[in-house]
């Protein structure tokens, strides 16, 4: 299930209001939200209020044998796409104004992304990699 770009849109409205907070509403949870509500499945679901600061967010990163985020990306949402290839609701990693990795949602040529500074709107082409939606959906009800 894909969302209609109207409940898209309302998904990112609702949150460009809610504050930043480690382990409640971070750029991962703001991605995982965005995944759940489109099939269903949550992919944080083991994360979620784990951590409570950045340092515990990378704790939670190593915990899961993975180094940075784009490696703990490729282990809970599979292979990555080509960013051109992406669209409404997909996933996306970028560098974002503090040259960190981050996740955020796609949605009409833009990535939107969550970060202490409030929710940002990216150009596409600043991705890094890319996640289909629907392949997440796929690969779980397989």
């Amino acid at each position: 299930m894909v969302l209609r770009n109207k409940a898209l849109q309302e998904f990112i409205e609702a949150r460009r209001g809610l504050p930043f907070i480690w382990g409640k509403n971070d750029c991962c949870l703001f991605a995982a939200d965005a995944i759940l509500l489109q099939t269903n499945i949550d992919t944080a679901s083991s994360y979620r209020g784990k951590y409570s600061t950045s340092l515990g967010a990378k704790r939670a990163i190593k915990k899961r044998k993975a180094n940075n985020l784009d490696e703990l990306l490729m282990i809970e949402l599979g292979n990555d796409i080509a960013p051109l290839t992406a669209i409404n609701g997909d996933i996306a990693l970028i560098l974002n104004q503090d040259n960190e990795l981050a996740a955020g949602v796609i949605y009409r040529s833009y990535i939107y992304v969550l970060s202490p500074r409030g929710l940002s709107q990216i150009p596409l082409k600043a991705a890094i990699k890319c996640w289909s939606v629907k392949a997440i959906s796929t690969k779980e009800n397989s």
